[in-house]
């Protein structure tokens, strides 16, 4: 907090919470630490807490997720990028991140 009172230097207290987050802590003591410093920096960090999207590992487990991934694939392969931009968007909404990878493959991600 001394460096964020400090004319708001942000590199100095971000490298502090950077420090705090690879500490010997408790996990619950580190988010109260990070959501403590988002009341300043105001990135709603709370609200990734609030949340329950699926897992990488969920998501590709899941059968309509792994078709909506294929059906994405095919509408880049095609040129069709307003259907993959689409089908994205449904994918963030079911909670899963595309993460487009070189070569025009994708795979999902935690959000």
């Amino acid at each position: 907090m001394a460096a964020l009172d400090d004319d708001l230097n942000l590199p100095i207290g971000l490298a502090v919470l950077r420090e705090a987050m690879r500490a010997d802590i408790c996990p619950d003591e580190k988010r109260w630490l990070l959501l403590d410093a988002d009341l300043v920096l105001g990135l709603d960090l709370d609200l990734t807490w609030s949340k329950e999207p699926h897992s990488a590992q969920t998501a590709e487990d899941d059968p309509e997720i792994v078709q909506i991934m294929a059906a994405r694939e095919a509408a880049r392969a095609a040129g069709d990028y307003a259907r993959a931009d689409a089908l994205r968007e449904q994918l963030r909404a079911m909670g899963v991140e595309v993460v487009d990878e070189p070569g025009g493959r994708s795979r999902p991600a935690r959000t």
